[in-house]
């Protein structure tokens, strides 16, 4: 920090260097007090003390005062501040100097002899209160329509806990005001019958704290409403202050015309950052909805080379299991009809034992035209048809499949205790997976699957407590789950990105806020919000939007807040908080080309030969020069590339121009082959270290870990890779890379590429025919009984083409370890399986390999070079800055 001062005019002038947190200079304590008497003799006011200091530095002088205890909003505020603290002060602080809110909270609120109620005694509640016939509601629920119980059973369980803010709430219908008060008092009843208390409706006093020393400081208070509600309730309370963050800082709202260039323009300072060398523990993301984004922002993430992790945790629906279980939900609730059994039963991420018989059962409704089948037993047209059928062909297996089906669910949906519906549940999965269930999946599908039996398990618990039954509990516990969430526990990689406010208080050196618009940035909170605007005619209400906005502008040391004109939902403004304060400013990001480190003179004398005689290069004509296709060594690579486009061919495998192209031409985004070609030699690194030895499913542990050594150290040997970029494949692709082994190694066939112990054999050899060919398999594999596999590892996920169609049929001409070759997969590292051919898609492949073989041989022999421009071949080809479609080549 630096002070000076003008000569004549008495005017403090503070400045703050750019430089890393550890370094900065800090003011606290009594050098604190004695600059601040120096900027009031100076004239100086306080907030531009304020300004100058960042976030940490201001916390940091209350940590210095070992009397004051910090409350932060958040857990991982609290503990990150403290982690800062001891770093930047070398020393210790205890861990009570700094609590998240929720601990502070509860020293106000009374101590009960009772038990306290959850989310399942309120789900209980409901359904029994539902269940009586009586209700005695008029405008929340009708009793004549006791179909629609279900919905609403989930909802009223919600909203009991905010019933406390009735009295603080003028509701403007008589009608609604009687119901709330019934079930308000209803609820009582049942609490006061079971001995609870519901910690919603808890009253908070000072009296109830005791043995609180200190000076209790609420750090952010005017941008978080809980602690805004709390001190309502409190009132004045001498040892309990606040610390909030005026910004006076220039950072304004930068605007974009549209979502993708701001998108854009997020990932090329990310990418600069990159280059500098900026750790990414120094970067945040924040976004009001990273959801709606991720595919995009994953996308991004990808061509950049840059990792990105979600701080969030993952919706149940979102998890393999969880698909699962609301699949069962919806065939139960739409009575199996096709598009629920088709949601079910065709979920190629499930680990069915045999997922024949379901595609045989969705067939056979297609055939058919049936559109639904049902939980009835005594009507059934499915059954019927069904029936016919098996007289028909004498085979009765699918029937007995869709009964045995029908039956699992209809158990579930009649399931009426915890006990029962854990039972039915494990009875169908049984059915469809076998004794392992998800125990031999994905192992966050194993824990997410585990995490919603507890939770079955809870509402299993209130219900024995209370002696009670549910009806239809299987469904209303959906509804309940449907909102729960996942926390994945994985270790960390990349620059994190954040749900708008909840990185609250997280300051670090750069912070991107991105995708604001007046309609998503709103922070607010009223009394019985479930309730309209026009159902209330007074309610008290929180709003932190405008508190929020100075906190985030002075969250880093460069702040970057910026949205867009239009979205893909149509046109927005930007926000309210911005624009009344004149500092929206429309975006002068200056795009970097696609093509930034090109020779800018050899681009110029490229482009002025659109004009000039059109010499002959082969691409628009067949006359060109033959070549003896004998004196070359073909392959898959070569065939394809002819087939797709004959010039590229010529361009790079005769004129040789991806060998010889200038490094100036390359775009300076990491080439996507590099990072596959690595892969490739991770996993044969592996492959290498066992040849000839069998490997087996109990020493898997054991390979998954050599699996992680022989990673690191290829990053570390690696020097084509940036930290980012190393990142990025540890976080991207460690798993896909050890579950290649893992599925290897399965027996039973439950997966493709499952075949039980193997032993990996050489895969270097001549590949020899004629014409001759050239060529490498990924790996060579030999199951126990002594099959071969032939295996190809692809980045992406990989499409069906004839490479291994060509391998299989030249391997089998000369085999090298003796038999000829049983099958052959690919393996996607994106997609984490092994893939294959079905008999009529290999016969396809074969087809066309020997088309495109043909193709070769004539083109060759002919001198026909034409390119065949389409947009599929053109998008993404390296010879499009020659090709004679675009310009001359002289």
């Amino acid at each position: 920090m630096v002070v000076s001062q003008w000569d004549g005019g008495g005017i403090l002038l503070l400045f703050q260097e750019h430089c890393v947190f550890e370094s900065r200079t800090l003011f606290y304590g009594k050098k604190f007090f004695e600059f601040f008497l120096f900027c009031c003799l100076s004239g100086a006011c306080f907030a531009c003390i304020l300004y100058v200091m960042t976030i940490a530095e201001e916390i940091f002088r209350y940590l210095d005062d070992s009397g004051i205890t910090l409350v932060f909003p958040t857990e991982n505020a609290a503990r990150h501040y403290l982690a800062q603290y001891v770093r930047s002060r070398r020393t210790s602080v205890l861990a009570s100097r700094a609590i998240a809110f929720d601990e502070f909270k509860m020293n106000f609120a009374p101590k009960h002899a009772e038990r306290p109620a959850n989310k399942y005694h309120r789900l209980v509640f409901t359904s029994s209160f539902l269940d009586c016939g009586s209700t005695g509601l008029i405008y929340l629920y009708n009793d004549g329509f006791f179909e629609y119980r279900q919905r609403f059973v989930s909802f009223l369980a919600r909203i009991l806990p905010p019933l406390i803010e009735l009295d603080q709430t003028g509701i403007g219908d008589v009608a609604l005001f009687k119901d709330l008060v019934t079930l308000r008092r209803r609820y009582e009843e049942y609490l006061s019958q079971y001995d609870l208390f519901e910690p919603g409706w808890e009253r908070h006093d000072i009296s109830y704290a005791k043995g609180m020393k200190g000076t209790y400081v609420l750090v952010g208070y005017n941008s978080d409403i809980p602690m805004q509600a709390l001190m309502r309730e409190l009132g004045d309370v001498p040892w309990i202050s606040t610390l909030d963050f005026k910004c006076e800082s220039d950072v304004d709202y930068e605007q974009f015309f549209t979502e993708e260039t701001e998108l854009e323009a997020l990932f090329q300072r990310l990418e600069d950052l990159k280059k500098k060398g900026i750790p990414s523990d120094d970067i945040i993301i924040s976004t009001p909805n990273p959801d709606a984004l991720q595919n995009r922002l994953d996308r991004k993430a990808q061509e950049y080379n840059i990792p990105l992790s979600y701080m969030k945790s993952l919706r149940l629906k979102q998890t393999v299991p969880g698909r699962y279980l609301f699949a069962i939900r919806r065939c139960i609730n739409e009575g199996l009809s096709f598009r629920s059994m088709e949601n079910l039963l065709l979920d190629t991420a499930l680990p069915y034992l045999s997922i024949d018989n379901n595609r045989r059962l969705i067939r056979f409704m297609i055939e058919h035209n049936i559109q639904s089948g049902s939980l009835d037993f005594h009507k059934d047209n499915l059954v019927s048809e069904l029936s016919y059928a098996a007289k028909q062909s004498g085979d009765d297996s699918l029937l007995t499949f869709y009964k045995d089906l029908k039956s699992a669910l209809s158990a579930i949906r009649r399931a009426d205790d915890g006990d029962e519906i854990i039972k039915d549940i494990h009875g169908l999965t049984f059915m469809l997976m076998g004794d392992d269930e998800f125990s031999k999946s994905d192992p966050m599908d194993k824990d997410v699957y585990s995490f919603i039996f507890s939770e079955l398990a809870n509402i299993n618990r209130t219900l024995k407590e209370n002696g009670l039954k549910m009806s239809n509990i299987f469904s209303i516990f959906m509804s309940e789950v449907e909102g729960l969430s996942y926390v994945v526990q994985e270790k960390r990689q990349g620059i994190r990105v954040f749900t708008y406010g909840q990185d609250q208080l997280l300051n670090v050196p750069y912070h991107f806020v991105f995708g604001l618009n007046d309609g998503n940035c709103t922070m607010s909170k009223s009394t019985l919000d479930f309730l309209e605007d026009h159902e209330v005619s007074s309610r008290v209400n929180f709003d932190v939007t405008d508190s929020m906005m100075e906190y985030y502008r002075c969250s880093g040391d460069h702040v970057f807040i910026s949205g867009s004109e239009t979205s893909y939902d149509g046109a927005q403004s930007a926000p309210t908080y911005f624009i009344t304060r004149g500092i929206v400013r429309r975006s002068d990001f200056v795009f970097k080309e696609v093509f930034e480190k090109a020779d800018s003179t050899s681009l110029c004398q490229v482009k002025m030969t659109q004009f000039a005689d059109k010499g002959d290069d082969y691409s628009l004509g067949p006359a060109g020069e033959a070549i003896d296709i004998d004196s070359k060594k073909l392959s898959y690579t070569s065939i394809s590339r002819y087939a797709n486009c004959p010039y590229r061919a010529y361009l790079e495998m005769e004129m040789l121009t991806e060998e010889t192209a200038p490094d100036s031409f390359e775009p300076a985004k990491q080439d996507d082959s590099d990072i596959g070609s690595f892969l490739h030699e991770v996993i044969q690194r592996f492959m290498k270290n066992h040849f000839n030895r069998i490997l087996v499913k109990e020493k898997l542990d054991d390979y998954k870990t050599e699996i992680s050594s022989i990673l690191e150290q290829a990053l570390e040997e690696d020097h084509k890779f940036d930290q980012y970029t190393k990142d990025s494949i540890r976080g991207r692709y460690l798993d896909s890379l050890q579950n290649v082994v893992s599925i290897l190694l399965e027996t039973g066939g439950r997966k493709k590429g499952s075949i039980g112990p193997f032993m990996p054999l050489e895969n270097e050899f001549r590949l020899a025919s004629d014409p001759a060919f050239t060529g490498y398999i990924d790996s060579i594999i030999q199951s126990e009984n002594g099959d071969i596999y032939l295996l190809d590892y692809k980045k992406g996920s990989g499409d069906a083409t004839y490479q291994l169609v060509l391998y299989k049929r030249l391997y089998d001409l000369d085999p090298p370890h003796g038999d000829s070759v049983k099958d052959c997969y690919f393996y996607s590292m994106r997609d984490r399986a092994f893939k294959g051919f079905d008999p009529e898609k290999w016969a396809t492949q074969e087809t066309k390999l020997d088309e495109d073989i043909e193709k070769i041989r004539l083109g060759y022999s002919s001198g026909d070079w034409k390119a065949t421009p389409s947009k599929d071949v053109c998008e993404r080809c390296p010879e499009r800055v020659v090709c004679r479609r675009r310009f001359n080549l002289q």
